[in-house]
């Protein structure tokens, strides 16, 4: 059975893990290289832990990689056009999946149009109703997260959390800002994620 082989390297905290039992939307974005896919993937690790079906939707070659070598595992569909992100999550949502987009708005920074952008919060609102997690990856540029996540993405989300680099380059932060405040410190492994409280 997959769900026996495939556990996170370090239990989720329960804040985290209670969250995703309760079939919420958890949204959680930052820079690049903070640990947003590698957390993404110990989640569906978790559910696929506890018996539960999930999937990754990887709209970056990085996380197709990530994927290959580390978590291989946890099913994971590339997908690199809109039409065929649409598709993969009304799939998923049918089979009662949990669902992982990553990144959920990668795909949309080309040519963000009003269409495509409703596009995206159609898939934001999927996720809402049948719960599952999306990362959103920014610049670090003050603003970037109103480009498409701040308006079409965040609104239906039932969690949000940032990540961002502590110290040295292994250690980052998770700091939950919705539904309740609380900053989680872990550090990045070879197996994924060590959650360090």
């Amino acid at each position: 059975m997959q769900g026996e082989a495939c556990r996170p390297s370090s239990p989720l905290p329960r804040e985290i893990s209670d969250l995703v039992d309760r079939g919420l939307f958890l949204l959680i974005y930052g820079p690049p290289a903070t640990g947003k896919t590698r957390i993404a993937f110990e989640v569906a690790k978790y559910v696929l832990g506890k018996g539960g079906d999930a999937v990754v939707l990887a709209t970056e070659s990085g996380t197709a990689t990530y994927a290959r070598a580390v978590a291989a595992c946890v099913p994971t569909r590339v997908v690199l056009d809109v039409e065929e992100l649409l598709e993969n999550v009304i799939y998923a949502a049918s089979k009662g999946a949990f669902m992982v987009v990553d990144s959920i708005n990668w795909i949309f920074r080309s040519a963000p149009t009003e269409k495509l952008l409703s596009v995206l919060s159609f898939i934001s609102s999927v996720l809402k109703q049948v719960g599952g997690l999306a990362v959103g990856q920014v610049a670090e540029v003050e603003g970037e997260t109103e480009m498409a996540l701040g308006r079409w993405v965040i609104p239906w989300a039932d969690v949000v959390g940032v990540t961002r680099r502590l110290g040295g380059e292994a250690r980052g932060e998770l700091e939950v800002l919705k539904p309740f405040r609380r900053a989680i410190a872990y550090e990045l492994t070879a197996e994924g994620v060590r959650w360090l409280e």
